[in-house]
């Protein structure tokens, strides 16, 4: 969201404050000089009704089994 000067910072987080992944993919390879090279992205989705108000999409949230 963004506030006069700047954007507002929003600290978001489980109800009952325990910890939680995010879904995301990771890639590791070498270039061609050899050197390695490590990506990785947090997939998002729509938003749900507690973030929809904040931004247009969120990151995947894994289920703790997962």
């Amino acid at each position: 969201m963004k506030v006069a000067g700047g954007k507002q910072p929003y600290h978001i987080g489980m109800i009952g404050g325990e910890p939680f992944a995010f879904a995301g993919l990771w890639s590791s390879w070498k270039d061609h000089e050899g050197e390695w090279i490590n990506m990785s992205a947090i997939v998002t989705t729509k938003p749900n009704e507690l973030t929809v108000k904040v931004h247009d999409r969120m990151p995947v949230i894994s289920a703790a089994e997962d």
